[in-house]
């Protein structure tokens, strides 16, 4: 007759301190931060980038900043959407579980500002290219007409 231990609950042995099973939550939590950190910092530079060097940038570079403001708020909106779900906090539109609690916690509103960046980022991006293919379809017009002028 084999009666289970402490450490030993439903045929399964208690992960120990040191065993592989602790250490990964906490290698996930150590990402999790590091992305936060990541994105943090990909949005703070990308926007002293963009307003103290945005007239001295070559084409290709601000098309980097605005993919990179971009990329860094629609994974900030992911990690937001994931963090407020994982809290268990009500949906932003339901009344507070608590009189003195805010009625929008941060989880919830930053998805939206993160939002308004990569859509101004990704319009301009866009709108960015668009001119510098009509720039560079009339040049090449204004070339050919200004060849055949001299024929």
């Amino acid at each position: 007759d084999r009666r289970p231990s402490t450490d030993d609950v439903g045929g399964l042995t208690a992960a120990g301190p040191h065993s592989p099973r602790d250490r990964q939550p906490r290698r996930i939590s150590t990402d999790f931060k590091i992305g936060e950190l990541l994105i943090g910092v990909a949005l703070i530079v990308a926007g002293l980038i963009w307003l103290l060097r945005w007239e001295r940038l070559r084409a290709h570079q601000r098309d980097a900043v605005l993919l990179l403001i971009a990329a860094s708020a629609i994974a900030g909106i992911l990690m937001n959407i994931s963090f407020h779900l994982a809290n268990g906090s009500p949906h932003p539109w339901l009344i507070p579980r608590s009189g003195f609690d805010e009625g929008v916690d941060l989880d919830s509103l930053m998805p939206f500002i993160q939002l308004v960046f990569a859509a101004v980022s990704l319009k301009l991006w866009a709108a960015l290219r668009r001119e510098r293919r009509l720039t560079g379809a009339t040049a090449a017009t204004n070339r050919h007409d200004h060849g055949a002028a001299k024929a």
